[in-house]
């Protein structure tokens, strides 16, 4: 798309991905690693809060069926509250991988457009070529993944596949964050020869945390799991808020 409208097409896909940017980047709080404590402490107050009625109602008799009817009623309360956060770290991240494509398809179209506007796609041969790639390379590991499927597959499976959900949750966001780095930066030489000056804040990348290396502290301790879980909320936090900074500075130089 090199038509002189192709920058203005681009202009209103950026603008469009920054606005929904508030409806797709979820800033989590670090109190939903408390959810799957909360689902513990619910499954014994359901048991023991049916024991206790059923005995006072019926006995022995009730003993045994509010036992069977807590145990029931408290493994689901559990389960929704220990997947939970689990399904809008998904969610979230599905939201934003796909907002994102949408905003490098902006920005590729929009630079690609101006250049032809005024003449100088030879010198943008560089940057056009590099974040067309990185846009493809995102497209293709970029991949939604259902956080319903596999929060139930996570549950059905008893927990296996629900290592593979800590594990993308783990990689995915160090990966995308240093791709749209990149992005970024030739997105800022290519403004910078459109004579557009767009200074980004400091963006420091997100660390690439061993998903085995906390896999086995989880399993020896327990309570990692809990830091896991905070980092997988906190990372993601991380990237939205330094990309909302950078597409701050674009808006202003549109």
């Amino acid at each position: 798309m090199t038509t002189p409208m192709a920058s203005q097409l681009g202009k209103n896909t950026i603008t469009e991905a920054v606005r929904i940017r508030r409806e797709t980047d979820d800033i989590m709080s670090a109190l939903w690693i408390l959810s799957p404590l909360l689902g513990g402490v619910a499954f014994f107050g359901i048991l023991f809060g049916s024991l206790f009625l059923g005995t006072a109602s019926s006995g022995r008799t009730g003993l045994f069926g509010g036992a069977i009817a807590g145990f029931v009623v408290g493994i689901v309360v559990a389960i929704i509250l220990f997947v939970l956060p689990w399904y809008r770290l998904i969610k979230r991240r599905n939201g934003h991988f796909k907002r994102d494509r949408m905003l490098r398809e902006g920005l590729i179209n929009y630079v690609r457009g101006l250049a032809a506007e005024r003449g100088l796609e030879s010198k943008m041969t560089v940057e056009i070529a590099t974040m067309t790639s990185i846009h493809s390379e995102a497209n293709g590991e970029e991949d939604e993944k259902s956080p319903i499927l596999w929060v139930v597959l996570s549950i059905i499976t008893f927990g296996l596949l629900g290592l593979y959900v800590w594990y993308f949750l783990t990689k995915d966001p160090h990966k995308h964050d240093v791709r749209q780095i990149v992005f970024m930066q030739q997105v800022q030489s290519a403004f910078s020869k459109l004579e557009k000056t767009v200074v980004f804040p400091f963006w420091k990348s997100l660390p690439d945390r061993s998903y085995f290396l906390y896999l086995i502290l989880t399993w020896l301790t327990g309570l990692f799991s809990l830091y896991w879980n905070y980092v997988l909320i906190s990372d993601m936090n991380d990237h939205f808020r330094a990309q909302w900074q950078a597409e701050d500075q674009l808006l202003s130089n549109l």
